[in-house]
């Protein structure tokens, strides 16, 4: 079982005029803003001045995003430490490295799909219905993404595959007025899973009531088998819109701190190789 790291906790940290931002922040917000360069968040800081102070976002980036590397990987989109790990693994041409090269690039193209993703356009549909749409299948890319991370990892994956953030669950059931309806469509297991989130009250479950990879599953599963739709998902509204972006965002960030943390001893060896 995961527990979200919290904002703040690790990578650099910019200050101005007392806002704080860190690393996992500024690249969700980077992702959510559509931000793919330095000169890009200087013009959408000079054209958006009043939200940014809203947000407490500084006027520029940290200046760990000044470094060619971060944007090299940034600018595709693709999970932290990507390109470092891309570039020692084509070094090799055996085999296995190249099956498991295979499975991890596949991570890396639904990563880069799911981060990329914003939204969907319908043309003579109510925006209401539109937007529930567009959030369900941003959770979906977003899961789906984690999926392919973990099938990469193989048998060094999580073996209690969950991702406890207490704030965001407690967004989730709110924007969802506490039920979810399309619940009746899954199968027995997640179908349970999915009535234990929704209470939250049992403590003899707790944390396990608070994993908001419950509610991801969920939401791919509907999606996936063309079950879902956004009023019967309750995903119509502004609010629970918002915080299914969140949940997106959420897992996706869990899925590339996998993916950094399995593949870290990999890199710092082929930094030692490359030094020799």
């Amino acid at each position: 079982m995961t527990t979200r790291r919290q904002p703040g906790q690790r990578g650099g940290r910019h200050r101005e005029g007392g806002a704080t931002l860190s690393e996992p922040e500024c690249r969700r917000w980077m992702r959510r803003l559509g931000i793919a360069s330095p000169e890009e968040w200087m013009r959408w800081s000079r054209a958006n001045a009043l939200a940014r102070r809203r947000l407490c976002l500084p006027a520029r980036p940290a200046k760990e995003y000044d470094n060619p590397r971060f944007w090299t990987e940034y600018s595709g989109q693709y999970p932290h430490h990507w390109a470092e790990f891309h570039r020692g693994r084509t070094r090799h041409d055996d085999e296995p490295t190249r099956q498991e090269l295979a499975r991890w690039a596949r991570y890396a193209s639904r990563y880069k799909a799911a981060s990329s993703y914003r939204g969907i356009r319908f043309s003579g549909m109510k925006d209401a219905s539109a937007r529930g749409y567009s959030a369900a299948l941003g959770v979906f890319l977003a899961y789906s993404a984690l999926e392919a991370c973990w099938a990469a990892m193989g048998s060094r994956a999580p073996k209690d595959r969950g991702l406890i953030d207490l704030e965001l669950a407690k967004n989730v059931r709110a924007a969802l007025g506490g039920r979810f309806e399309l619940a009746g469509e899954l199968h027995e297991n997640l179908r349970a899973n999915v009535a234990r989130f929704m209470k939250a009250d049992d403590e003899s479950d707790w944390p396990r009531s608070q994993d908001i990879l419950i509610m991801a599953r969920a939401i791919r599963h509907l999606v996936a088998h063309g079950i879902f739709t956004p009023w019967g998902g309750r995903t119509v509204s502004l609010k629970a819109a918002s915080a299914f972006q969140d949940l997106a965002d959420a897992v996706l960030e869990n899925s590339s701190q996998l993916f950094s943390k399995h593949v870290w001893p990999e890199i710092l060896a082929g930094r030692a190789e490359e030094l020799r």
